[in-house]
């Protein structure tokens, strides 16, 4: 009885906390051959710039608002080009590259242009779009040293 909660409710919190915890935990990946990593990395880094030739953006002005035509392209895109920065919806990449471990290769190449060290992802408010969903925003710089075959 040293605290104000009931038995039931602070186990449920602490196993919650826990779980999500556990569930934040990096697994270790299987380990592969130096050849075979490299193999994997090239694959990955090639695959996105041939995404990213192939996907729909728009063009956005800040603080400008969107008409309902506007609306409706911004929701069916797959990301934005803002100021010259390119940010593509957290959706597609994720659909582009299910596996954690080749989103890992892109960040390890620098493609993600984040100042946080937890996520690649940033928050941003684009007219048109609801809320403040996260996007990746690529490194323009880095995405021309990749290689192009």
């Amino acid at each position: 009885e040293l605290l104000p909660w009931k038995k039931r409710g602070t186990l449920r919190a602490v196993e919650k906390c826990f779980r999500r915890c556990v569930a934040a935990l990096p697994s270790q990946p299987p380990i592969e051959p130096i050849e075979s990593r490299a193999s994997n990395s090239a694959n990955v880094l090639r695959k996105f710039k041939e995404k990213l030739n192939q996907c729909d953006l728009r063009s956005i002005q800040q603080r400008k608002k969107a008409s309902k035509d506007e609306t409706a392209t911004r929701q069916k895109a797959d990301g934005f080009i803002i100021d010259g920065v390119t940010y593509l919806k957290n959706d597609r990449v994720e659909g582009w590259f299910p596996s954690s471990q080749d989103r890992s290769t892109l960040r390890e190449a620098g493609i993600f242009d984040t100042q946080r060290n937890d996520t690649p992802t940033m928050g941003k408010k684009i007219s048109g779009i609801k809320g403040k969903p996260r996007y990746y925003a690529i490194d323009g710089e880095a995405l021309d040293r990749l290689p192009v075959k």
